[in-house]
């Protein structure tokens, strides 16, 4: 159909009352691919000659009551079978979306410094980096541009514009500064250097372009090709961003994730590692460990860029011992809201009076639980690790300046795997179902340890203490006591009556 003839039909203006808006139905993996995105529709074909009935009863209608009333017929009876033709990506705060209480609504403000020294070049022009950064007015939102990138991950909760992303190429000397301030960028990659070409670059632009940058808080510096040599790493960061300024280095052509990367680290993330593994960056499933992926779920609920299902908040008061529950986890960057949280309370008694408070991070880890599926450019997995359920331990707060690592605990990707955590919360998780890139149904227990048998009346108290799977039965009461036999009748009393007792007969 052609596009006004579509949105004259789902959305019909009837005057003072505002819209009328008739539902949608669409193939539930079409709906789960596209949730959260703005996205044009198409009737599908086999509802037309129904609709097409109904246009008639319109048009038949004599005057314009009887019109309106035939057309809002048309546009209530009944939810419309339709098909996405066309998105428009994930919905922003412009494009009237309801709002999520606690979840975050940030527009991303930069100065990127394209710098230049010592003869060398940088990789990037203003031109190329841009193209790199941000979407053009033909750029679709599968495109790997860092615009999209946070926009995906975030599900619109962080964005970038054009307005709030400054590029400048900068030029600046091989060496200058005295005493502790001395450069040298052809031998050094110290702090000298570091800050000094931040603050030199800040400089140019502010008199030289004559640029209005002191409002921008986070600061990026592009290196050229030839920094390697000195600065041996592929990009640095400060942890935070608190005070006036924060800093992000990146070195040549880095791609996108290694950006990210840093750039989270302005926003107070830690690396992701992974148990038994020493290595702090071990966690493939997150863009702060070796992941060519988003965030993991523990960060997106430190940066509050998606939020727990609901009843997925959990603590020891609403998870008690014995008990399971089960969740469908819809693919984590398919839903603002796609995880579970669990609080592990009861893992900290703290003394009789003792207050313990820390902004920075909790007395016990909390484990989230998310199911995690490739996604081209975004979500890179390899085949083995692609459709997995993911447990991550973190004990970080949600406050600016706590930054704590994650921990990713267990990966499950097949029906009935489950994950014991005996060692830390005794919490159990097992897979049940796996619908690859839709969903994952997982239940959730937590045992008060790994035998049934935990003292008391625990095998005996109707509750699955050890998480197996398996209530224990009450022990059967025993059988009724058979009754008592009846009393035998009373001997009779023959002088009660006054009748002599008889005498035995005497031999003669």
């Amino acid at each position: 159909m052609e596009d006004d003839s579509t949105i004259s039909y789902l959305r019909q203006n009837i005057g003072q009352d505002g819209f009328n808006v008739t539902g949608v139905l669409l193939a539930e993996a079409e709906a789960l691919k596209y949730a959260g995105q703005r996205v044009r529709l198409a009737i599908r074909q086999e509802y037309e000659h129904d609709y097409d009935a109904a246009e008639e009863e319109e048009e038949a209608a004599t005057d314009a009551s009887q019109q309106q009333s035939a057309r809002r017929r048309r546009t209530q009876s009944t939810a419309v079978p339709a098909k996405v033709v066309e998105s428009f990506g994930f919905a922003d705060k412009d494009a009237g979306k309801e709002a999520i209480p606690g979840r975050a609504n940030v527009t991303i403000s930069s100065v990127i410094f394209l710098i230049s020294y010592c003869g060398y070049r940088n990789y990037h022009t203003v031109e190329s980096f841009r193209k790199m950064w941000l979407n053009e007015p033909s750029t679709t939102t599968d495109a790997m541009t860092m615009q999209n990138y946070i926009s995906y991950c975030s599900q619109g909760a962080a964005r970038m514009t054009n307005s709030s992303q400054r590029i400048f190429a900068v030029d600046l000397p091989c060496t200058g500064g005295s005493g502790k301030n001395a450069f040298n960028f052809n031998t050094s990659c110290e702090d000298p250097e570091l800050y000094g070409m931040m603050s030199m670059a800040d400089s140019i632009v502010r008199n030289t372009y004559g640029a209005s940058i002191s409002y921008v808080k986070q600061r990026i510096a592009v290196l050229p090709d030839y920094a390697h040599t000195t600065c041996r790493w592929g990009g640095l960061a400060q942890v935070g961003c608190s005070g006036d300024r924060c800093y992000t280095w990146i070195n040549a052509a880095a791609s996108p994730r290694v950006f990210l990367h840093e750039m989270l680290h302005n926003f107070g993330l830690h690396h992701a590692g992974r148990l038994g593994d020493p290595w702090e960056y071990a966690d493939y499933s997150c863009v702060m460990g070796i992941g060519d992926t988003c965030p993991n779920a523990a960060q997106l609920w430190r940066l509050s860029w998606a939020l727990p299902l609901p009843g997925g908040d959990l603590n020891g008061t609403t998870l008690q011992v014995g008990r399971r529950i089960t969740f469908t986890l819809p693919v984590q960057n398919k839903a603002p809201q796609s995880y579970v949280r669990i609080y592990a309370s009861w893992m900290w008694d703290p003394p009789p009076y003792t207050v313990w408070w820390s902004p920075d991070a909790y007395p016990a880890h909390a484990l989230l639980v998310s199911f995690r599926s490739k996604e081209e450019p975004f979500e890179l997995f390899d085949n083995d690790k692609n459709n997995q359920v993911l447990i991550h331990s973190f004990n970080g707060t949600q406050y600016a300046g706590s930054a704590q690592k994650t921990l990713l605990r267990s990966a499950l990707n097949k029906p009935n795997q489950e994950f014991r955590d005996d060692s830390f919360s005794g919490l159990v998780f097992k897979v049940l179902s796996i619908s690859p890139g839709l969903s994952a149904v997982v239940s959730i227990c937590r045992s008060g340890g790994p035998q049934e048998a935990q003292g008391g009346n625990s095998c005996g108290d109707g509750l699955d203490n050890d998480c197996d799977g398996l209530t224990p039965r009450r022990p059967p009461r025993p059988p009724p006591r058979p009754p008592r036999p009846p009393r035998p009748p009373p001997r009779p009393s023959w002088f009660r009556l006054g009748v002599p007792r008889p005498q035995p007969a005497r031999p003669a």
